[in-house]
Formats: C-alpha cells, sequence, structure tokens
C-alpha cells in the first residue's frame, strides 16, 4: 500500500492506495503515528478513494488509530471509500466510531 500525506488547513490528509491488508499494517500505524503531535492540525483524513481492497486486520488498525487521535484531542474521518471496501466498512460498523464521507 501507498501512502501520501498533504495539509488542506488545519487537516491532515493522507491518501492511501492499494491493498490495505495485514501486510500493510505496520507501515500504516509508523505513518499515520508520525504527525500526531503536530498542533497546527486538528483533523485527520483518511482518503480511501484509491484503496482496492481491506480486511479485517485494516478495520482494526484503524479502531486503534481513532484511539490515538482521541487521546490526543484530534478527530478523524474517512473519505472517498467505495465498492468492496465501502462495503467492508459498513459490514463492520465503523461509522459508529469514524465518520465514512
Amino acid at each position: 500500500m501507498d501512502m501520501a500525506r498533504s495539509l488542506n488547513g488545519t487537516t491532515e490528509v493522507i491518501k492511501l492506495k492499494g491493498r490495505f491488508d495485514i501486510l500493510a499494517i505496520n507501515k500504516f500505524g509508523n505513518e499515520t503515528s508520525k504527525h500526531l503531535d503536530d498542533q497546527s492540525t486538528q483533523k485527520l483524513e483518511l482518503d480511501l478513494g484509491e484503496v482496492t481492497y481491506m480486511d479485517s486486520s485494516a478495520v482494526g488498525a484503524l479502531f486503534v488509530l481513532h484511539d490515538k487521535v482521541k487521546r490526543v484531542g484530534k478527530t478523524i474521518s474517512l473519505t472517498s471509500a467505495h465498492g468492496i471496501v465501502r462495503r467492508t466498512l459498513d459490514n463492520m460498523c465503523i461509522g459508529i466510531l469514524i465518520p465514512v464521507l
């Protein structure tokens, strides 16, 4: 999985691309945790528009990230999910904790 980071005002946007599965979990955790203490951002947005597959370990990693983001007083949202990725998120009820836009 590839990841690209950008800033949009006070929102950190991380665009994910490819398969988000157990093989990508360590990279995802390391990359998303790097900037959580950055005081210039208040929100983390994960753009899932180019994610082609997501398994349950990836959903678990999203729950872990949600907890980390919440502990530092920020918010998180998921955007652009479609197809099998959107169905996976819906089936796992992730929208209860993390807004899926």
